[in-house]
């Protein structure tokens, strides 16, 4: 493997660490799941703007496409949402393997939309990760939480919406500066949440200062610097490699939610996340044959 390859790896390993500790600062906050994705997107947003500013390389070019940052936004929103009431419902590691179900749908997408044929990676890819998946549930499914069957669906629904968001934010990509377009993407979604969550009777204030550090970490060093530091890197790195190293989130999401918040572990808990996660990761393989 060329050198080049090797140093770009470390930043997308990176980011997936600090990705990983997303659902665990999630399940601390003191405050409703729309009201967490409001407060860390826009701390999300001001530091990627910041550093747009700082950095000199250009602001959002619209070009008539506001629709589409609106339309990528709206998306976004419904993910994370979805993914945060998951996080509070199953736990952080589940809702995180569950929320990684989204190379599935981009797959689904390329074939409905696009024409393309997934291969055989796919045909497997789906049931080595649903399997995996119903190990993980069925053996403990009362101890999941207070209600396993939402936050299951929830987790399933935030995968759509992350891959719709994914594909929105690919065509945004094009033009301006990379940071300044994520800014702008996450200042509209932080509006989105917000008005959701007041909708919702979510309550706002934050007076907890453990909820206020999470926020901090979620929008800083998740939202900011962990996404930056691997949409980066992915361009100077092979698709399967880069999936692989992706994998390190769910995988370290999961280890997260065992060693802090006591999440029952047993041999068929582990046969069943090596399911899912290579499940996932012959899905990203079929998506960069594809590419």
């Amino acid at each position: 493997m060329p050198i080049s390859t090797l140093r770009s790896v470390g930043p997308v390993l990176f980011g997936a660490f600090l990705i990983s500790f997303a659902s665990p600062l999630v399940a601390i906050c003191d405050i409703g799941p729309t009201a967490v994705g409001a407060y860390r997107q826009l701390i999300g947003g001001v530091a990627l703007a910041l550093l747009a500013w700082w950095s000199g390389r250009g602001g959002v070019r619209l070009d008539g496409r506001l629709w589409l940052f609106l339309l990528t936004a709206l998306f976004y929103a419904l993910d994370m949402g979805l993914w945060h009431r998951s996080i509070l419902d199953v736990g952080p590691g589940l809702s995180t393997v569950l929320a990684n179900f989204q190379v599935v749908f981009l797959t689904a997408f390329g074939f409905a939309m696009l024409g393309e044929r997934p291969g055989w990676r796919f045909g497997l890819a789906v049931p080595l990760a649903l399997g995996g998946v119903a190990l993980l549930l069925l053996p403990g499914w009362e101890q999941l939480g207070s209600a396993p069957a939402r936050g299951v669906a929830a987790g399933l629904g935030a995968a759509f919406f992350y891959a719709c968001y994914i594909t929105g934010l690919r065509r945004i990509q094009g033009n301006g500066s990379k940071a300044a377009n994520m800014a702008l993407v996450c200042l509209l979604t932080s509006t989105m949440m917000g008005s959701g969550a007041l909708a919702l009777g979510e309550r706002m204030a934050v007076v907890d200062p453990v909820t206020i550090l999470a926020l901090l970490g979620l929008g800083v060093c998740c939202q900011a610097v962990g996404w930056l530091s691997i949409s980066r890197s992915l361009p100077n790195v092979p698709a399967s490699l880069a999936g692989l190293a992706l994998l390190l989130q769910p995988m370290l999401a999961f280890v997260w939610d065992v060693l802090f918040f006591g999440r029952p572990f047993s041999g068929l808990d582990a046969l069943g996340l090596a399911l899912a996660l290579a499940g996932l990761y012959l899905g990203i393989l079929s998506r960069s044959r594809q590419g």
